[in-house]
């Protein structure tokens, strides 16, 4: 059994400290080379013995799936569950998977009484995981998430945590994990000399490069492909320069990584490095091909070792003393990864070069700090406008503002906050629930834990009185089925329809209350086709139909005469407003 560093042992305390009080999901930030599987492996044999159950461990690749297996095998039998490596176990119960083996089993897996989840690499959490996590969660409501990544943050979409160290609120969109409960970077790793600091050429040597600052990510998230490819292989000679450098550089060195932008630059740089010292490995090679290659270089035999997307994470070869990188990063995330790669510790290797051909470092802004990419959450493109939405509870959101109302006045906004208790109203937004973190505080001798604000915008409110997700079919509390109100709406006559009748002008009167000590509002619209329609509205009423229908009358009062009524006939006779619709799309 290994003993793990201080700073792994406390990493392991904070996780269990966060699951035994709270469910909500939690992530452990450790630099690459700070021992990941160490850390899941002792959290998973911690919830092992105190639970009894099975525990899933999931991580992208192969290599991880089995690098993580190996390391639990310390601590005691474990299975894996990945069609790669080969074997398909569910006997004992901490379990290594690959999240496609275990999404194509899920049905077998769920029912197996899973305690929690670790994720490896969570930085890249896929709906594919999300959905191995719910259909697990709806025969555990008790499930603990784990996490663990080297960047815990995502392009465009900033961090994945709502929830800091200090309990400071993240940039952050939609993220899946509540809060980060340890964290330990490759300063501090380096500082303690267990990590390989990063070293770069010096500056009076001029080095070669390809120009990649003008190419654009796109709205996949990445490069286009074919731009890349122009930049990196059309110019043979600055190839050429750039592999002359790194043989020159690397020449008393031992390990040299390669990364390149495609099989074809791969091939290039291959065929320009030292004959018989150097491989490719790209996602294309087959799986007894792709594993003598790691072994030759693992082993030495080989110096160089060309990639092609690929072994940018969870590839350990302590020996890699040159980080050569080829292509252009998309994301600070990526490069981190990359130069990851290299920062291990192994027996005479005092640090590791680093050498940028592609304007990585100036792209991500890491010139005066590597380790320190700037964070940031996208804005939304074309005509989307961000707004902040305070809840009732004082927690500020920001959420996309609804087409039609793009461009009101500040006048319009004004009044509608003033009608709804200062708050923006929830039918001019996108927005569901509230992203505001709320301290539970169970022991005043404990740390607070924290969990999404409760506040539903829209809310679908059930018999029981809970709020729901408008998109709930089951609450949250009682389990009952939630049925929408529209669904009800039947008219039992079969000459019943639905039909779209043009506001002329509308009067509304003050603001009475009924018998039922509920205040009410009656209304007036004038039509060609029915004259006269009075409807009435319920300004307080917390039932889901009614909010709908009020929310729908006050974003017509904004915009005055575009008002359609959709109302339903019997036998061509006036019955009922169903809907009130106005904006843009309906002038």
């Amino acid at each position: 059994m290994f003993e793990p560093r201080q700073y792994q042992q406390e990493a392991v305390d904070a996780v269990i400290a966060h699951i035994s009080k709270s469910k909500e999901p939690c992530l452990v930030e450790a630099a690459t080379g700070a021992g990941k599987s160490l850390i899941i492996s002792m959290v998973a044999n911690w919830i092992n013995e105190k639970s009894g159950k099975y525990i899933l461990c999931i991580a992208p690749s192969k290599e991880l799936v089995e690098q993580n297996y190996e390391k639990y095998l310390n601590y005691g039998d474990a299975s894996i569950f990945c069609a790669s490596v080969g074997k398909k176990c569910l006997k004992h119960h901490v379990v290594f998977c690959s999240p496609m083996t275990a999404h194509n089993a899920i049905d077998e897996i769920a029912n197996l009484g899973i305690a929690a989840v670790i994720i490896d690499e969570c930085h890249g959490i896929t709906p594919t995981i999300r959905k191995i996590i719910g259909d697990i969660r709806a025969n555990n409501v008790n499930l603990r998430v784990i996490g663990m990544t080297a960047t815990p943050y995502r392009m465009n979409t900033g961090h994945i945590y709502r929830v800091g160290l200090n309990n400071e609120r993240m940039a952050a969109r939609d993220p899946f994990f509540s809060k980060l409960v340890f964290s330990i970077g490759a300063k501090s790793l380096i500082d303690q000399n267990f990590l390989s600091p990063p070293v770069f050429p010096s500056d009076e040597t001029e080095t070669p490069g390809y120009s990649t600052l003008e190419l654009e990510v796109q709205k996949n998230g990445r490069f286009e492909q074919s731009e890349m490819e122009s930049v990196t292989t059309e110019d043979h000679e600055k190839t050429a320069a750039i592999i002359a450098d790194v043989v020159f550089k690397s020449a008393n060195r031992h390990g040299v990584m390669i990364f390149a932008t495609s099989i074809k630059h791969a091939m290039e740089i291959n065929s320009l490095l030292p004959p018989g010292l150097s491989a490719i490995i790209t996602g294309t090679d087959k799986k007894k091909d792709r594993e003598a290659k790691i072994a030759a270089f693992k082993n030495k035999s080989i110096k160089y070792l060309v990639n092609v997307s690929c072994l940018t994470t969870g590839f350990d070869a302590p020996h890699v003393d040159v980080i050569a990188i080829l292509r252009p990063t998309e994301s600070a995330g990526l490069w981190q990864q990359i130069m990851g790669r290299g920062l291990r510790i192994d027996e005479g290797k005092s640090d590791c070069l680093v050498l940028d051909y592609a304007n990585n470092i100036i792209r991500h802004g890491l010139k005066s700090d590597l380790f320190s990419p700037e964070i940031l959450v996208k804005k939304p493109s074309g005509n989307a406008t961000l707004i902040d939405v305070e809840c009732p509870f004082g927690h500020v959101s920001q959420f996309v503002m609804k087409k039609d109302f793009v461009g009101i006045t500040e006048e319009q906004i004004t009044t509608l906050k003033i009608d709804h208790d200062g708050h923006v109203p929830s039918f001019i937004h996108y927005g569901r629930r509230c992203n505001g973190q709320v301290a539970k505080i169970k022991n005043p001798l404990l740390d607070s834990d924290f969990e999404r604000c409760g506040h539903f915008f829209t809310p679908k409110i059930c018999a029981c009185g809970v709020e729901n997700d408008i998109t709930a079919r089951v609450c949250r509390s009682c389990k009952a089925e939630l049925i929408n109100p529209d669904d009800k709406l039947n008219f039992s006559a079969t000459s019943t329809r639905l039909e779209r009748v043009q506001v002329i002008s509308f009067e509304e009167n003050k603001p009475k209350i009924s018998k039922n000590n509920n205040r009410y509002i009656r209304v007036e619209f004038k039509t060609e086709e029915f004259g006269l329609i009075s409807d009435f509205f319920f300004p307080d009423s917390r039932h889901l139909y009614a909010i709908k229908r009020w929310h729908e009358y006050r974003k017509a009062r904004i915009f005055g005469n575009k008002i359609i009524l959709e109302v339903a006939l019997i036998d061509g006779d006036f019955h009922k407003v169903k809907r009130v619709l106005a904006g843009p799309a309906y002038s």
